[in-house]
């Protein structure tokens, strides 16, 4: 029994070893896994803090990118992309620096509501107007695996904001010299005074109403005055418009953040019709028409235009400002619904590119380039209702501005261009070898309410006539061809062609054999056509020049011909019925039907004086001059001082020998078969008409107003006053 006692106590006594010294081991591991954690934070906070300091300046970068880029392409799409594919590239660096921590990092892109501005999709601008900003939010989601570290959130604002303040503006002198003082405030990251900018880092462009154009200002000083705000001092002095100078601000700071403002952001216009019908006494009878709807275009250098080349004239007390070389695509124009007073709605537009001297046509304009002095602004100005409307031409800040959609579209079908713009369908010859045997260049086709269909064909630029062995004669012998190039747009569509090109008619073997070969090297032709978007006219820019000297073996030079019906529609109601035409706007309509008798019915030698010369047809005339379908010409005075070049101008109007053709020809020189002519090399014929088809009643007054006053220089539409904010 002893024994077994002593035996027991030496094994309570090694238990009681064994205790002691695991509670020693696992307090020595305990303290060594306190000590490493101690360590190894330290060393994981390191990490952390590296990779988010490493973040913002990332997305500083990012914002510096893409300012920057967007400032030379003014495309801050593709801006944004890069910006974000750099965020993307730095993600995969910073996983593969930190792989042996199991590094887990995601950007969150979110958006936030700053000042009057919302920022989202990594990075934002608001640019061209008195408070611009260039900013950038982002949060980091960052996690580190293999050592347990979870949960980390950084969120990032990056930004700079820049004012013009308005009323500041001041024209004093500075150490002698004429200046004009201004001042900006600058905040940087949506927060913080902006307290270091340099001369080098702002570039001021000024308006100079005086010399219609931009020009880059001089900084003389940059007086820092706290909390972020300058006072800039430029030369030369800027003239003063409503209290204050047009000045272009850009500016980068020294993280290499761009940012673009402008001291006003619109420009209002009252705009006044002058084609008005008037009493014996010459007051005012009626300005305003169902359809009356001008196509304005307005140069960069302020200038207004109606029908390609007609200045619309000022008399605003001040001088029509130029519109700023901001990006295309950030213009917008609103218009007053009905008087100058009523509220403004947001209207289509687009810019053309044409020219140095505004006479070609060169396509739509590239809407990420910067207005410059050979584009045009482009929209319509409806007076239905009222013989006044406020026009507002403006931009907008949000750099991620996107154009007006394409509402006139132009498409090739077959031998064809054809186009629809709302109220009817024009249709032009786009073969040439279509265009000799059916001698017609463009079509309109007018939807009847009805539902029948109602076209008349145009001919263009023909001259010459065949006598074929059969004793019948072929009008004309040559037309002019080349390819038409097309452009759709959101106010006008257009068709160009610039061509040497002839067609001529040739008999092959027999009368009813006929083929036609091309020539080169006499006669070049330059035609726009232009289709705008709900309206009832076309309107052709054309001019004919003759590269050498041609014989003429028929006395025959034609402008433009009207030409309706076919052997196909005799007796329809498709046909047109009845003619007529007159010089006068206060005159009257010379009235006449066709019949089945064969050639002329008019040869007028002295039509026209100096007004407007008008000339149509109807289908049906139901009331005096009141019709159901209605085409028309108009023509302006430049269009006949043409008709004096050869001393046998006409207006012709006949029935075909097969009496299925109605024709009017306006005509430099009638058919007169016995009689040659020469072209001589360099002759020109350069002119504007004006197509219209009307589906509808339509009265005589309706006439003057769409035609005779509606084309005519002489009335054309005023700017009245000039609105500056």
């Amino acid at each position: 029994m002893i024994y077994i006692y002593r035996k027991g106590q030496f094994a309570l006594l090694a238990a009681l070893f064994i205790a002691l010294m695991l509670v020693v081991v696992v307090f020595n591991v305990y303290q060594t896994r306190i000590y490493y954690r101690r360590f190894s934070g330290k060393k994981y906070a390191e990490i952390v803090k590296a990779i988010s300091s490493d973040f913002r300046r990332v997305v500083t970068r990012a914002l510096a990118m893409a300012t920057h880029e967007y400032s030379i392409t003014n495309d801050f799409a593709t801006a944004r992309l890069h910006a974000q594919q750099f965020v993307s590239n730095w993600i995969k660096t910073i996983m593969y620096v930190y792989e042996d921590y199991g590094p887990q990092i995601k950007v969150v892109i979110k958006k936030i509501r700053y000042s009057q501005w919302d920022i989202d999709n990594l990075v934002k601008g608001y640019w061209y107007v008195p408070s611009s900003i260039s900013a950038a939010y982002a949060v980091l989601s960052l996690n580190l695996t293999k050592v347990g570290f979870y949960g980390w959130r950084q969120s990032v604002r990056v930004a700079l904001e820049m004012r013009i303040d308005p009323s500041s503006f001041i024209n004093t002198q500075y150490l002698g010299v004429n200046v004009t003082m201004f001042n900006i405030s600058l905040r940087i990251d949506m927060e913080k005074p902006f307290i270091n900018l340099r001369e080098d880092q702002i570039r001021i462009l000024y308006q100079d109403p005086r010399n219609w154009g931009w020009y880059n200002a001089t900084i003389l000083k940059l007086i820092y005055h706290g909390n972020g705000t300058y006072t800039v001092i430029i030369t030369p002095q800027v003239p003063l418009l409503n209290g204050r100078a047009r000045v272009h601000v850009l500016l980068e700071d020294d993280r290499q953040i761009t940012v673009e403002g402008y001291n006003w952001n619109y420009i209002d216009y009252i705009i006044q019709d002058n084609a008005c019908l008037k009493d014996e006494h010459g007051n005012i009878v009626r300005c305003v028409a169902p359809y009356k709807s001008y196509v304005l275009e307005v140069l960069q250098n302020g200038t207004f235009y109606w029908y390609y080349d007609w200045k619309l004239p000022n008399y605003a007390s001040i001088p029509l400002p130029p519109l700023p070389p901001i990006p295309i695509k950030q213009f917008r124009v609103w218009i007053s619904e009905h008087g100058p007073d009523s509220d403004l709605v947001m209207v289509p537009i687009q810019f053309e590119r044409w020219d140095n001297n505004f006479q070609d046509f060169k396509g739509l304009a590239n809407l990420y380039r910067r207005f410059s002095d050979y584009h045009k602004l482009v929209f319509q100005v409806n007076f239905t209702d009222s013989r006044r409307k406020k026009v507002r031409i403006g931009w907008i800040s949000d750099i991620d501005a996107q154009p007006y959609p394409i509402r006139v579209k132009l498409n090739y079908s077959g031998d064809y261009i054809v186009a629809y713009n709302g109220y009817y369908y024009l249709q032009l010859v786009a073969s040439e070898g279509k265009s000799y045997a059916i001698d017609w260049s463009i079509s309109l086709i007018s939807p009847d309410p009805l539902g029948g269909y109602y076209s008349v064909e145009y001919m263009l630029g023909g001259y010459d006539v065949l006598r074929t062995s059969c004793g019948w004669w072929w009008i004309p012998r040559k037309l002019a061809g080349g390819t038409w190039y097309n452009y759709s747009g959101a106010v006008r569509g257009f068709a160009f062609r610039h061509s040497r090109r002839t067609i001529e008619v040739v008999e092959n073997t027999s009368c009813t054999d006929l083929g036609y070969i091309i020539h080169t090297d006499e006669m070049e032709n330059n035609m726009v056509v232009t289709l705008p978007y709900a309206a009832h006219y076309v309107m052709l820019r054309i001019n004919y020049t003759y590269l050498k000297d041609i014989v003429v073996s028929n006395h025959y030079i034609n402008l433009i011909t009207m030409i309706s019906g076919s052997a196909n529609d005799t007796n329809s109601p498709k046909r047109l019925w009845y003619w007529y035409y007159t010089d006068d706007p206060d005159g009257e309509f010379t009235i006449g039907q066709y019949s089945s008798s064969y050639h002329r019915h008019i040869n007028d030698d002295d039509f026209g004086g100096n007004e407007t010369l008008y000339c149509g047809q109807s289908r049906k005339r139901v009331n005096d001059v009141n019709e159901e379908f209605v085409h028309t010409i108009y023509m302006n005075p430049n269009f006949y001082s043409l008709l004096n070049k050869k001393g046998e101008r006409a207006l012709v109007i006949w029935t075909s020998a097969d009496y299925a053709r109605r024709v009017e020809e306006l005509l430099v020189s009638r058919f007169i078969s016995s009689s040659p002519i020469v072209i001589s090399a360099g002759e020109q014929y350069f002119f504007k008409v004006a197509l219209f088809t009307f589906a509808g009643d339509i009265t005589r007054d309706d006439l003057k107003l769409y035609g005779l006053m509606f084309y005519n220089e002489s009335y054309i539409p005023s700017i009245e006053d000039i609105i500056l904010p």
